[in-house]
């Protein structure tokens, strides 16, 4: 049985008739409104986006918090006021970060059932199909030459490819619940939430973390900020070197 912090929920519509801010980004938003998650507008087109928030752990009225999203956020509320609904979209996903055991007998693990998803944002359709290709392609050498032992390759292959990547995720997901049962102001435990989803820091700058935990929310912004830049310059003087 899964934990509650091991599942994923997104409620969402696609919608039409928006008052986009801007078309060509995918916004993003983490707060009291957004609650163990985040919210997120999508765009399709100049007029339309998927509109709608994904959360960590079982949440009995998610499409309550999706309405009070929509109605009271002040930068989304004016942008969806007038549109229409053109599709309901839910899901719920296994978050659980990645399965030790990929293989057993003749028969691979791949998705969901191996938790081969962005633990963090309960993304599992790329990683899916990135396992899958490697999963259909030891098998089929398995069964070219008729050994099952190839099959063993399956796991090293995850292991030398995605899954340092699947792992990591795990770890964010794993610091954010971690943050969210802390008690420190909410304002700014959402803030460094959405810093962490975001990896705009990672969760093992324990340090870094605890130091912004003691700011307001302003000196958080403007201390990563800062970090943000001077990661952006050395990776430019990199480039440069190069």
């Amino acid at each position: 049985q899964l934990h509650k912090w091991e599942i994923g929920r997104t409620v969402s519509y696609e919608m039409v008739n928006l008052n986009l801010k801007d078309s060509d980004k995918v916004q993003m938003f983490f707060d009291d409104l957004t609650g163990a998650g985040y919210g997120y507008i999508i765009p399709k087109s100049k007029k339309s986006a998927n509109v709608g928030l994904g959360r960590l752990g079982v949440d009995e009225h998610p499409w309550e918090h999706l309405e009070a999203f929509l109605e009271l956020h002040p930068i989304v509320a004016p942008q969806v006021k007038n549109a229409g609904i053109l599709e309901i979209k839910t899901g719920e996903t296994p978050i659980t970060g990645p399965k030790l055991e990929l293989k057993k007998g003749n028969v691979l693990y791949v998705g969901d059932a191996a938790g081969q998803n962005l633990a963090h944002v309960g993304e599992g359709a790329i990683p899916s199909h990135i396992c899958g290709r490697i999963a259909g392609e030891v098998a089929s050498k398995a069964t070219k030459v008729d050994d099952l032992s190839i099959l063993e390759e399956y796991p090293k292959k995850i292991s030398e490819t995605i899954g340092p990547l699947l792992e990591e995720c795990a770890e964010i997901r794993d610091s954010v619940v971690t943050l969210l049962a802390s008690d420190m102001p909410p304002e700014t435990k959402f803030l460094i939430g959405g810093l962490l989803i975001s990896e705009l820091i990672h969760p093992r700058e324990t340090e870094f973390i605890d130091d912004l935990s003691k700011l307001s929310s302003d000196e958080v912004i403007s201390r990563v900020s800062a970090l943000i830049k001077k990661q952006d310059r050395e990776k430019f003087i990199k480039i440069k070197k190069q």
